[in-house]
């Protein structure tokens, strides 16, 4: 199985130019608290969370105008939508992430891939499994360093 049979396609992306304000409009108007940021043509150079702005705007007393690409975090763990859906799960669990930034050899943003989305496709048992090491690696505080396709350091 592919990444790209599990992944939620078309997600909903925040242009680079986006205000911080314009940001927070869009999650709450798709009822999103994650967004892959995307340049001109649509490649993903980052992603905001509402987490994001509530630290780096508020809590750094910033404007809402704000460009978000001063706000964003740059370092994105992404998978390949032709990507064994299992290398998705690995770096899933070994990170500690609920999510990962699917994209194409050109690096545009192609949807997401969630936790949620691993366990749907596993059988019962195993998608407990799943939550349980999850579950298990978030309390013990553990990451992991495991080999992705990142933009880290291409940005």
């Amino acid at each position: 199985m592919l990444v790209s049979d599990i992944m939620t396609v078309g997600a909903y992306t925040c242009p680079r130019a986006a205000t911080a304000k314009r940001a927070a409009l869009m999650m709450v108007e798709n009822k999103v608290g994650f967004m892959p940021v995307v340049d001109d043509e649509g490649r993903l150079i980052g992603v905001i969370t509402d987490r994001d702005l509530a630290t780096k705007v508020l809590g750094e007393g910033l404007s809402p105008s704000t460009p978000i690409y001063q706000v964003m975090s740059t370092t994105v763990r992404t998978v390949f939508e032709d990507d064994p859906e299992i290398m998705a799960e690995d770096i899933i669990v070994e990170s500690r992430l609920s999510r990962l930034v699917v994209i194409d050899r050109e690096k545009h943003c192609k949807g997401i891939v969630s936790l949620t989305d691993i366990a749907m496709a596993r059988s019962p048992i195993r998608a407990g499994r799943l939550l349980h090491e999850v579950v298990q690696r978030k309390a013990r505080g553990q990451t992991g360093n495991y080999e992705t396709p990142s933009i880290t350091g291409q940005l």
